[in-house]
């Protein structure tokens, strides 16, 4: 790079490893070099193309099946078949290999139908409503509103002076479960916040990109936190960046 912004902290903010300070610095920063946006631009180009559904090979759904079925007949043939201990130990590496192979393709298109669910919900709120239940840019009203309305407290920030203020909140469903969503403003652009019992923890923020919006996830003990916002992307983990800080 040609500049003392580097490489590698092009990709650590690209990942939401940076500091709230060092991640808005960088957004300053890639506005300023077009040498760094380029490189920003072309990471993230990347990554979205690594993320992208022809590059996960899905095998098909009666493979261990068949799998089961070609051992019992190994099993079965005369003279042939295999003893006790074998049997128990290709069943072990046989579900080792399957659980290694369909676990991470389960837990994407998961993700990815979850992102897909929490889209939606934010274009119905939008072009259907009610994008708030209780409009008001005071957290302190806000807040407490979700009482009996959902079984957790989500976290609610002011964010109105780094140029997100809050609009209100709503209870909304995801994929079926309960969701408190707050909703805040960017110049025209809408950001729903939506939080809910997180399903299992995530280290750093994730990003993916749905039907031209972005969603920004990330966890906080054991709740889930997931933006989303047709705003550029490195706005949209600027705004993440603060509401984990």
């Amino acid at each position: 790079m040609s500049c003392a912004f580097s490489r590698e902290r092009v990709h650590a903010w690209l990942d939401g490893e940076l500091s709230v300070e060092a991640a808005l610095a960088a957004e300053q920063h890639v506005q300023e070099c077009a040498t760094c946006a380029a490189e920003y631009r072309s990471a993230r180009a990347l990554r979205e193309a690594l993320r992208g559904g022809g590059l996960v090979a899905a095998p098909p759904e009666s493979l261990e099946a068949r799998v089961r079925a070609g051992l019992e007949r190994e099993r079965r043939a005369p003279g042939r078949g295999i003893p006790g201990w074998a049997a128990v130990a290709a069943a072990l590496v046989l579900g080792v290999a399957l659980g290694t192979l369909f676990v991470p393709i389960r837990d994407a298109a998961r993700a990815r139908g979850g992102d897909d669910a929490l889209v939606s919900a934010h274009v119905r709120a939008l072009s259907a409503g009610p994008l708030v239940e209780i409009p008001s840019g005071d957290r302190h009203a806000v807040k407490p509103w979700f009482a009996g309305r959902v079984d957790f407290s989500p976290k609610v920030v002011d964010l109105a002076a780094e140029g997100f203020p809050l609009k209100g909140g709503r209870v909304d469903r995801v994929a079926g479960r309960p969701a408190a969503v707050l909703a805040y403003g960017k110049d025209r652009h809408e950001v729903d916040l939506f939080v809910w019992v997180a399903p299992a923890s995530l280290p750093t923020v994730t990003l993916s990109t749905v039907r031209g919006h972005h969603v920004a996830r990330w966890t906080e003990g054991d709740l889930a936190y997931a933006a989303v916002s047709d705003l550029e992307e490195a706005e949209l983990l600027g705004f993440a960046n603060l509401v984990r800080r």
